[in-house]
């Protein structure tokens, strides 16, 4: 009886001991990020010979870690696309006084007051000095567009890089993670590390993850392995012939379309932006350019100047080009053809009423808007995109920040309860050291009556 009492009095003490370290630990470590609580496991001894310490756990609940990591995904896609639809809705910001939109409208101005007085040459220089405002405001939006897709090309490779580093340190972890486990060894600090980085990859590029028995992970891209046991799959950046960007699986296989499809993770939000939804732009300010110019051209060449000759091409343009390369074809302000008769000359406006005409009409070439119209559905269309995909981003918002609020609630350092445990274990240590001391005087006792 009395060696059980002493066996219990020091197994109490060396788990006192164990939880104030584990308890010390965690206090430690409340703002280390990534870190999961510690607790003790403990196992009672048989024949009432008191506790030993199975094991220090972490405090995790599996289910809340794998959804906050899921949730993780289109949470890094929303994010990404947030960020880009707000510059390319910069790129096209109308309110400053530089914008398409009020050189456009300078424009048809200018033709309006040329209508007042065809033969002034003031006014037609005028008119020359705003056309070329505005094919020089074109220009610079496609060059703005085209330099914002150069920029998320680094951006996608710098991501792509950490990705790699990610999937190569997880496949290290996986292997240290097993023998650890195999050894008896604590593995706790390298789980967390490999939470930490699971959760980086479902961000970055919606990677999934599966739990083996041996408490390695295999992790996945929309079905593609990257991670299996100790072996890693690393991805790279092509260009296609278009300039697409292309993701490519250990060298061999192209993926992108898996990551598009799937518009989770920002590798995902940076490619469709910089290859589809940027390109949209592209397109629409080239038909944008080239109705604009084909219009004008038109009717510009059934008029006369003031020389007495048919009227030329207002602008020139690239068809290859034609928001990149649209300029003005006029130099001298003789050469707007504001006639429609050269028997009527100087004063006939009949050319430039019918160029007036031009805004309010609805082209089937751009989708039934008017010129003015078409360009304002850009803005539009932009404004609703950000507007949509923001909305989305709030709600993931919340989504993530519910399940990472309950997760911390179970995982997390709580000061308060550690200061509750440390009290216990003190007590702990305390009875169990008192309980030494009576076993020692209980001996001392019965040696006594020995004697």
């Amino acid at each position: 009886m009395l060696t059980s009492l002493f066996d219990i009095a020091l197994t109490g003490i060396k788990v006192a001991q164990y939880g104030l370290e584990v308890s010390g630990n965690n206090v430690a470590n409340v703002e280390t990020p990534g870190y999961t609580r510690r607790g003790l496991a403990i196992k009672q001894l048989p024949n009432r010979r008191g506790a030993i310490v199975d094991q220090v756990k972490r405090d995790i609940n599996p289910f809340l870690a794998k959804a906050w990591q899921n949730e993780l995904s289109p949470l890094g896609y929303y994010k990404i696309k947030d960020q880009m639809l707000n510059e390319l809705e910069g790129i096209f910001n109308e309110i400053d006084l530089e914008g398409i939109k009020k050189a456009l409208t300078d424009f048809w101005n200018a033709w309006e007051e040329l209508s007042t007085d065809a033969s002034n040459l003031s006014i037609r220089s005028s008119l020359l000095e705003k056309a070329n405002a505005l094919a020089s405001r074109i220009r610079e939006k496609k060059k703005e567009l085209t330099e914002m897709k150069d920029f998320i090309k680094p951006d996608i490779d710098s991501v792509i890089e950490e990705v790699n580093n990610s999937i190569k340190r997880i496949s290290e972890l996986n292997y240290k993670i097993k023998f650890g486990k195999v050894s008896k060894q604590d593995v706790n600090n390298l789980t967390d590390e490999r939470d930490t980085l699971l959760r980086k990859l479902s961000e970055d590029i919606g990677a999934d993850y599966i739990t083996n028995t041996d408490g390695q992970v295999s992790v996945f891209m929309q079905g593609q392995a990257l991670v299996i046991e100790s072996q890693s799959f690393a991805l790279s950046t092509q260009l296609n012939q278009d300039g697409g960007i292309k993701i490519i699986w250990d060298g061999t296989e192209d993926i992108t379309s898996k990551m598009l499809n799937s518009k989770r993770g920002k590798v995902a939000a940076y490619i469709e932006i910089r290859d589809q939804v940027i390109n949209e732009y592209i397109e629409k300010l080239n038909r944008f350019a080239e109705e604009l110019s084909t219009e004008i051209n038109s009717q510009h060449k059934k008029g006369y100047d003031l020389n007495g000759n048919i009227g030329k091409d207002f602008f020139e343009f690239d068809p290859q080009d034609p928001s990149g390369t649209i300029r003005l074809n006029i130099n001298d302000p003789k050469e707007i053809a504001a006639s429609s008769d050269p028997a009527s000359l100087p004063s006939d406006n009949r050319n430039v009423l019918s160029i007036i005409s031009i805004r309010d009409e609805k082209l089937s070439s751009l989708d039934g808007f008017t010129i003015d119209g078409f360009y304002d559905q850009i803005i539009s269309d932009i404004g609703n995109k950000r507007s949509i995909n923001r909305d989305s981003l709030k709600l993931q918002e919340q989504i993530v920040q519910s399940i990472q609020d309950h997760f911390d609630s179970i995982s997390g350092v709580n000061l308060d309860e550690e200061a509750a445990n440390i009290i216990k274990f003190q007590y702990m240590y305390t009875a169990s050291a008192r309980l030494i001391d009576v076993a020692s005087k209980i001996t001392e006792v019965i040696i006594n009556m020995g004697a």
